[in-house]
């Protein structure tokens, strides 16, 4: 640890005593820290393997709802049926070192549908509904109350000054602390109102259908940018400047980096997406049928009902801001202006009342603000692409004059329906002033930003550097995939079918967040000038980071399935099926942890220049799983095939049923992570959120597997010296443990009398309490948690064993 009273990390002293190992602090420490350590952070309580605390957090939760059903016969050629359903949510989520958010959701949906046998051959079917969900949450902590306990200077808290949060502090890197924040609070509201039509023609061998759907989705938020927000977002580097320990420079109140998006009102987009579709499912004979078809999809960008958005065009340099911004709420905030140093408060013909005599600085390069109209795009801020033409072909084959052996086979185009995050991009832009403050040490030699200061006071008023969160290609273009299959059945003797398939899937054009000020990686170091923001060989030199959404992202996806069915013969009843599955993306980032959504957001690749670098197995997906459900009648009792007419024996060991769902499969696959800090590629992965990833130096499979290495640290190594590159260590190069789930069940039903029947029931999750592991973590800055499997995981029923027993009455 390094002496911030005495220089930096490069010309300090270290700390008396740490040459044996003790680390003495001698500054005064800041009571803002004081303050949250004490009253947030608990004492330890156990001695765990790489942890020592442990919490038991209750989460109740308690619903109640109803649904109800309506069907109505009009005439022999009409009926209509209309559902309903109603259902309120409490439920308490868990939030680290902090109080639990009490969330209530209401969900409300209804469909009515009327059906026409217009005539013999002409049936059409209309309906109408819609889907609506309202999610409030509640958090007891106010984010203005947080920020003045902590006792926090120049936090901007007047937009939102009653809503629940908390300022986001992570200390994390290189320590193992968890991270502590609540963005601010807010509900949000989801609907989907939607109309279909379908009509069907027969004639002769031909089955003809077409239809249209029209849906109207909506969405209104809080305007979030990253988490905290309007409170701030705190960051300890343990490769600062300062002491090179991420708690000692907490402790003294030194964060490396400080971040706020002082956020303004509530977002509320929605658009009109609509579907056409026709089909024709050709009888060509007894033993083949054909199917082709083709859908047209129109999936505009959403619009905002204020016009609260902006949107980045590289090849102009130039916001994108939606007309609407100036006639409902005077136009982009101050703020958002000055953050890159905009040319102009408003585009040609329109006016910004809010900002007037605004003037740009002539000491950086500026940014032209220009409305959707001014270069040609819809409200949307991109374009709306025309051409999601998906075609269809299917076959289905009986090559031996029966039913007892069938071949399919299909091909198709679907276009992804992008919606949440996507949409949600360019949202809020233009009313949120978006700032990350660099901490380092001033021409006095003190450090800039120290607690309770959260900025500089240089950095109080800033031209340019700001962020965009997040834009999207303007050229955007809907994702897509293909897909097709082969499959053979056979009927097999003793009422069992076999399924043997082949699955494959290439989806293209997929969503990718970059940052459009990042440099290729190099050898020459990034460095900042006085006065400047990014490196001199970045492109936009008034921005700091410019995240975007493009389409460069691709995914292979092949499997094997195989699938067994035994109907049920002698009271006997299974279905197993086995996957074998390779699946490949270079479209997950560069540390991925599970399925993606739509966006990475606020996430950039560390080498937008080389995506094929992120080419790795999908974590989500399992090499190998199987599944076995079934059921069987134990045969004693009566109207079994060992009955007994002792009616005590009957009631012991007769009418009993055994069931299992059984789950084999592999682990997820894993990603190793190091400190950006540590990086070699000198493309400023930290000031681009970025992740980072190692050099692979060895098998990172140990020869002998324990719980304390299930993967091997040694394997693994940090980027030589001025490599000018990223790391080598590829994604998804690992796998963790799989999962081996034994679900199993025992029933009995007991007639009473003629009326009255009583259920006994017995059923045990992970009956064999076999020990499946979580993943490991898998940052190697943190050897003393990397590979250790510390705790049990909760998926896929792979838990502790739980048992339940319950009656039920049948009248």
């Amino acid at each position: 640890m390094i002496n911030p009273a005495t220089g930096s990390s490069q010309t300090g002293q270290p700390y008396p005593g740490e040459a044996n190992g003790v680390y003495q602090i001698t500054n005064p420490l800041s009571a803002s820290a004081l303050t949250l350590l004490d009253d947030y952070y608990p004492l330890p309580n156990v001695n765990g393997n790489g942890y020592n605390y442990e919490n038991l957090q209750p989460i109740p939760s308690s619903t109640d709802g109803f649904d109800g059903r309506i069907d109505q016969i009009i005439n022999s050629k009409q009926q209509v049926y209309a559902r309903f359903n109603w259902k309120n949510q409490v439920a308490d989520v868990a939030n680290p070192l902090l109080p639990n958010d009490v969330d209530s959701e209401y969900d409300r949906s209804f469909l009515v549908s009327h059906n026409y046998d217009i005539t013999p051959t002409l049936l059409n079917e209309f309906r109408l509904g819609f889907t609506h969900t309202l999610l409030s949450p509640s958090f007891p902590i106010e984010g203005a109350a947080a920020i003045a306990q902590l006792g926090l200077l120049d936090v901007n808290v007047s937009n939102h000054p009653t809503d629940g949060g908390f300022p986001s502090i992570n200390f994390s890197n290189g320590t193992g602390f968890t991270p502590i924040g609540r963005d601010h609070v807010g509900s949000f509201m989801s609907s989907t109102n939607q109309i279909t039509d379908n009509a069907t023609y027969i004639k002769g061998s031909h089955t003809f259908r077409s239809g249209v759907d029209l849906r109207w989705v909506r969405f209104a938020v809080p305007e979030i940018e990253t988490p905290s927000d309007d409170y701030g977002l705190f960051t300890f580097d343990q490769d600062s400047v300062f002491t090179g320990s991420s708690f000692g420079d907490l402790l003294l109140g030194l964060p490396t980096t400080t971040y706020f998006a002082v956020t303004g009102p509530r977002d509320d987009a929605g658009a009109l997406q609509t579907g056409l579709y026709g089909e024709d499912q050709w009888q060509v004979n007894s033993r083949l049928t054909v199917n082709l078809g083709l859908r047209w999809e129109l999936l505009p960008p959403f619009v905002d009902v204020n016009g609260i958005q902006a949107n980045f065009d590289p090849e102009t340099n130039a916001i994108l801001v939606n007309d609407n911004l100036y006639t409902k709420l005077g136009g982009p905030v101050l703020a958002f202006l000055q953050s890159f140093n905009a040319c102009n408060a408003a585009p040609p013909g329109f006016s910004d009342p809010a900002d007037a005599g605004y003037v740009a600085s002539t000491s950086l390069p500026c940014t032209e603000v220009v409305s959707n109209d001014q270069e040609g795009f819809p409200k949307g801020l991109r374009q709306t692409y025309l051409r999601n033409i998906d075609p269809r072909i299917s076959i289905a084959y009986r090559p031996f004059k029966n039913n007892k052996t069938v071949l399919r086979a299909g091909f198709g185009i679907y276009t992804v329906t992008n919606l949440g995050q996507l949409q949600n991009n360019n949202e809020s832009n233009p009313q949120a002033s978006v700032h990350t403050y660099v901490n380092g040490f001033g021409s006095n030699n003190q450090p800039l930003i120290e607690f309770p200061n959260s900025i500089a006071a240089s950095q109080l008023v800033q031209i340019g550097g700001g962020t965009i969160e997040q834009a999207t290609d303007p050229r955007y273009r809907d994702p897509q995939s293909a897909q097709w299959n082969v499959t053979v059945e056979r009927e097999l003797p003793s009422q069992t079918n076999l399924r043997v398939s082949y699955v494959g899937m290439n989806s293209y054009r997929m969503n990718v967040s970059i940052n459009w000020n990042q440099i290729p990686p190099s050898s020459t170091p990034y460095t900042v000038p006085p006065g400047g923001w990014v490196d001199p060989r970045a492109p936009y030199q008034n921005w700091g980071v410019i995240y975007s959404t493009e389409n460069l992202g691709f995914q292979n996806y092949q499997a094997l399935q195989l699938e067994a069915t035994h109907k049920t013969s002698h009271g006997l009843f299974f279905q197993a099926d086995y996957t074998w599955a390779h699946d490949i993306s270079d479209a997950q980032g560069d540390v991925p942890t599970g399925f993606g959504g739509e966006t990475n957001y606020g996430l950039a690749v560390v080498n937008r220049f080389d995506l094929s670098a992120d080419r790795g197995n999908v974590a989500g997906v399992r090499r190998q799983r199987f599944l076995l459900t079934g059921t069987y009648e134990l045969p004693f009792g009566q109207g079994r095939r060992w009955s007994s007419s002792f009616k005590p024996l009957n009631a012991v060991v007769g009418g009993w049923n055994v069931n299992t769902i059984t789950l084999l499969e592999t682990g997820p696959y894993l990603t190793p992570t190091i400190s950006c800090a540590l990086d070699q590629s000198n493309t400023d992965p930290l000031g681009d959120g970025a992740e980072c990833r190692p050099d692979l130096v060895g098998n990172p499979i140990p020869a002998q597997r324990t719980q304390n290495e299930y993967f091997n640290l040694s394997a693994f190594a940090p980027t030589p010296t001025n490599a000018g590159r990223i790391g080598n260590a590829g994604v998804g190069i690992l796998e963790g443990p799989g999962t081996i789930a034994v679900n199993a069940g025992l029933s009995k039903v007991m007639p009473l009398n003629e009326k009255f029947r009583l259920r006994f029931e017995a059923t045990f999750t992970n009956a064999l309490n076999h020990v499946n592991f979580a993943p490991p973590a898998t940052d190697v800055s943190s050897p003393s948690t990397f590979g250790v499997l510390e705790s049990a995981q909760t998926a896929d029923y792979g838990g502790n064993r739980t048992g339940q027993l319950a009656l039920r009455l049948d009248f």
